[in-house]
């Protein structure tokens, strides 16, 4: 009877202990895990970061260094020649133009020019100083921050005074003989432009050194 109990009693199966999907993952990905994760990560890549910091900074120092030269060797000098241009035919004119016409322009008056020494001798200065400009439009044109898209203009205009110098008495009457105002325009708005561009990178270093 005993043989039978025991040949007939239920044999208890010991529990199992599984694990589940959030157990899994919470081993996997566990703060640790994770934490030594990133930091491998960030081994790796700092030397590629810095490299693109580096290469960022030598591209915007770079860029900055072409247009301190653009201003300093281009726009700068076009501008304080153009002034003296501006002042040299103004005194022309106002030694010429009587009584004053608010349209008078100096190739359409040559011959008057020539008539008084003095106007004359500012002609040829105002020609010589056009030639620097011209000078720096040949040398230095690959500096310039855009196209200065009135330049051919000028250069029509300076040319034409330079031909009433050494003929006045050759002079063609034609629209392209006036200064082009819009070449003055141009230079002086990317100047502008330069300047204020300048001095907002330099405010801003010095913020940085400062903090």
């Amino acid at each position: 009877m005993l043989e039978i109990l025991l040949a007939t009693a239920p044999t208890e199966t010991p529990p199992t202990v599984g694990l589940d999907g959030g157990a899994i993952a919470a081993l996997i990905f566990g703060p640790a895990v994770v934490a030594a994760f990133v930091s491998g990560a960030v081994t790796l890549l700092a030397p590629y970061i810095s490299r693109k910091l580096r290469r960022d900074e030598a591209t915007e120092a770079a860029a900055r260094e072409m247009n301190v030269r653009a201003l300093n060797e281009f726009y700068s000098p076009i501008r304080e020649l153009l002034n003296e241009v501006k002042v040299l035919r103004d005194e022309i004119s106002r030694r010429v133009n009587k009584p004053k016409n608010p349209d008078w322009h100096t190739l359409d008056h040559v011959p008057e020019i020539k008539a008084d020494k003095v106007s004359w001798a500012l002609f040829d200065a105002m020609v010589q100083v056009n030639l620097r400009i011209k000078q720096i439009l040949d040398e230095k044109s690959g500096l310039a921050r855009g196209a200065v898209t009135a330049s051919g203009l000028w250069r029509v205009h300076q040319s034409l005074l330079a031909r009433a110098l050494a003929n006045p008495e050759d002079v063609p009457s034609t629209e392209l003989s006036y200064f082009p105002t819009e070449f003055e325009t141009q230079i002086n708005a990317k100047f502008d432009a330069l300047s204020a561009e300048l001095d907002a990178h330099s405010a801003t270093d010095k913020k940085a050194k400062k903090s």
